[in-house]
């Protein structure tokens, strides 16, 4: 082709034809040149060189790219530039050059063709763009494709966002090419590849909701809507939204929704006119109307009996300084039933408005229960006062009959005539049923107070039953009964129970049996009903052949101050506590007491109660004699400030051999006590001058460990008496009156000198 040819093809190319020298001076430019770089012939004449129109950015790449290309002899297929024309516009052109030489084989220039791919490069740039926002995007992004349609699992991961690999594991960059079944099985599991396939096939987008993922147990699952559409050459793109927090937030608006509606508080939202704006189901219930009635022109002067609206415009202006407000006043519902409440008045401001919302609560159960503990309270005091003069009566009572009880004893056995034994019998026995009332009233108040324990301690089961067979074996003689005692072989040796209480019990239902009885047989069982664990439940029936009790009678006797015969001439006298006091001890003990009778046949006390059991042999009690005492010559203080107690307790002390010195109170026992003089003390708790405590305290500042046992001596015999004196500092307490074996018992205890053991 000859020059002429070329430069006439070479004007009809849309692209930019060009030559230049060695030094970069366009000698050659086609026409679309001239329009690109936006210059004349003119220019061209001029001399015009085709770096000036380099972007000064790209100028040293450019020299670089040329130097390398001409003297290295490499070709590069093309070289890319930046260009600003005369008139302002920033270019992006493709280049492809070839260098020329002289004769003599020198650089002589450039021949080339520049393409214009500004616009290219422009889709390019957007293209980078909208990659780099679908890969920082919230939402995930991931694209499949697939080459066989009539396979639906033969879908595969062709793109996958950050977003998407956050939001699930499995859809990540290295996942790239795995079909769906192989990318995870919840995917499988949901069928997404059929999904997929409908929306290829039909090009309609598609959506899944809540779908549920959950990799790892330990955490709540991710709740994720999928929005599926076609793209070209078989694609479906698919958008995962995460929505658990809308989910959850809805399910938790949900919740709080019902939980406003159904409040136990009645809800009001009021405006400044005092109408209802809101009220929840709670509150249209309580005031008998429907909601939209209460909230249609409705207000709190409509259901308030005491507020009218300018109490409520008195309240507003309250309300702008404290921001709360809380009262007490009367509401009504629709039938004009009336109820107090308790309303609390809360300022906000919502949607640029001013609002007020209530708490409105009915108070009508808590003045109830006011008014029920003001009434327990005043029962309480009462008890406490029926209590203290139980304490003190029962001190003043004992006292005295410490002296009366201690005196009879001895009297009995002094010699005397028949008559006077007789005489004495019966005083010992008015005594002991004087006292066996106080016990009576004092256990039926400790019942009531719920201040009576159990004691629990091991006992043997067929010593006990011995002990009230030998208790009642003269009366029965006397009176010509069969008295029959029987033990369950099935029940252990020894059980673990308080015995003083199971004591009273069998007491108080065989001494009835006695009263009741003229003739025939009296008898007392225990059975074993269950064996557990750790426990058994046993039951005792004492049955007797006595006048029985009538029907009508046997719903009552179990009632306190309740007697059968309330007659002016009936035989036997009492409180009418007996029972009552046995009901209470059964279900202290964890069992029940029940009576079966007929009149004229006699009756079957069956009482239940829980008790441990130990199968270790148990040794018998020692009983002891005030012979045993003799032999240890005890020396002891008496501190008691009566008198007469002095002498039944010396007469006591005496018959057994010790050696007494009296006090009247604590300072002379303090004054007179020497270490090693004296191996007890026996010190009363009330006295005169400084009573017993005191006393025990001061001895204990001056001799310290040198200080004999100190025993408390005291009428108090209140639940929880000896306890508390022992906390005192006391050794060891008994109450009065006591019997003398008692009191021999706890000086062997206390002498730290048993002479030895002997089995009864």
């Amino acid at each position: 082709m000859s020059d002429r040819q070329y430069i006439d093809f070479s004007e009809t190319i849309p692209d930019i034809v060009f030559q230049c020298d060695s030094i970069g001076n366009i000698t050659y430019l086609n026409k679309s040149g001239f329009d690109v770089l936006g210059i004349t012939e003119n220019d061209l004449k001029a001399g015009i060189n085709v770096f000036s129109f380099l972007h000064k950015d790209d100028q040293k790449k450019m020299a670089n790219d040329l130097e390398n290309f001409v003297f290295s002899k490499n070709k590069p297929e093309n070289i890319e530039y930046r260009i600003i024309n005369r008139r302002g516009e920033q270019k992006h052109v493709l280049s492809y050059v070839l260098p020329f030489f002289d004769a003599d084989e020198g650089f002589a220039g450039l021949r080339g063709m520049s393409i214009d791919i500004s616009d290219r490069k422009k889709d390019e740039d957007t293209l980078l763009v909208l990659k780099d926002i679908l890969h920082h995007m919230d939402i995930g992004l991931n694209v499949y494709q697939t080459d066989d349609l009539d396979n639906p699992s033969a879908f595969r991961l062709e793109m996958v966002n950050a977003a998407a690999t956050r939001l699930m594991r499995f859809l990540t960059v290295a996942n790239i090419g795995k079909t769906i079944d192989e990318l995870s099985p919840i995917l499988k599991k949901n069928r997404l590849h059929n999904i997929f396939y409908n929306v290829v096939v039909t090009q309609s987008p598609s959506e899944v909701e809540e779908f549920i993922y959950q990799p790892d147990p330990n955490k709540a699952p991710g709740i994720y809507n999928l929005k599926i559409f076609p793209l070209p050459s078989n694609r479906v793109a698919m958008i995962i939204e995460d929505v658990s927090v809308k989910k959850r937030t809805e399910a938790i608006l949900k919740i709080t929704n019902f939980g406003l509606e159904n409040a136990g508080d009645l809800i009001l939202w009021i405006d400044n006119n005092a109408n209802f704006t809101y009220v929840n189901q709670t509150a249209a219930a309580k005031y008998g109307y429907l909601k939209e009635k209460l909230m249609g022109g409705m207000g709190l002067s409509d259901v308030d009996t005491r507020i009218t609206n300018n109490q409520w415009y008195e309240m507003l202006q309250i309300l702008e300084n404290k921001n709360s407000l809380t009262m007490e006043s009367i509401h009504k519902t629709a039938d004009g039933t009336t109820f107090p409440v308790e309303m609390s008045v809360n300022k906000v401001t919502y949607d640029e408005k001013k609002q007020y919302f209530a708490f409105v609560r009915d108070i009508s159960e808590r003045n109830r229960n006011t008014e029920l503990e003001q009434k327990i309270q005043v029962a309480r005091k009462s008890a406490a006062l029926k209590q203290q003069f139980l304490a003190n009566m029962s001190h003043e009572i004992r006292t005295p009959m410490t002296g009366i009880m201690g005196m009879t004893s001895l009297l009995m056995r002094s010699n005397l005539t028949g008559a006077q034994q007789e005489y004495v019998r019966n005083i010992k026995i008015s005594s002991e049923n004087l006292l066996n009332i106080i016990n009576d009233v004092l256990d039926l108040s400790k019942i009531e107070a719920g201040k009576m324990e159990l004691k629990p301690s091991r006992i043997h089961l067929a010593e006990f039953v011995n002990q009230i067979k030998e208790m009642y074996q003269h009366t029965a003689r006397s009176k010509g009964i069969n008295f029959k005692t029987r033990i369950d072989p099935l029940i252990p040796k020894a059980i673990i129970v308080d015995e003083n209480r199971l004591k009273q019990l069998a007491n108080n239902l065989i001494s009835n049996a006695f009263k009741f009885t003229d003739e025939g047989e009296i008898s007392i069982s225990f059975y074993l009903q269950e064996k557990r664990n750790d426990y058994l439940i046993l039951s005792c029936i004492v049955a007797d052949t006595g006048t029985g009790i009538s029907e009508q009678n046997q719903k009552q006797i179990f009632e306190k101050f309740t007697q059968i015969d309330t007659s002016l001439i009936r035989p036997f006298e009492g409180t009418g506590l007996g029972l009552a006091i046995c009901k209470e001890l059964t279900h202290l003990m964890g069992g029940e007491i029940y009576v079966e009778s007929e009149l004229g046949k006699g009756s079957k006390f069956t009482f239940t109660f829980r008790a441990g059991f130990d199968e270790i042999e148990m040794e018998n009690p020692i009983d002891i004699s005030p012979n045993d005492l003799k032999e240890l010559n005890l020396n002891v203080l008496h501190v008691e400030d009566k008198l007469l107690n002095q002498k039944v307790v010396g007469y006591i002390l005496l018959n057994a051999g010790c050696n007494v010195d009296f006090r009247s109170n604590g300072k002379e026992a303090v004054e007179l006590y020497q270490p090693g003089k004296y191996d007890i003390i026996l010190m009363d708790i009330q006295m005169p001058v400084m009573d017993g405590i005191s006393a025990y305290k001061k001895l204990k500042e001056l001799h310290g460990d040198k200080l004999c046992p100190v025993i408390g001596l005291s009428a108090n015999a209140m639940e929880g008496d000896a306890e508390k004196f022992m906390e005192m500092g006391l050794d060891d307490y008994i109450a009065k009156p006591f019997k003398p074996q008692q009191l021999y018992e706890k000086l062997v205890q206390w002498s730290g000198r048993i002479s030895g053991s002997k089995n009864v």
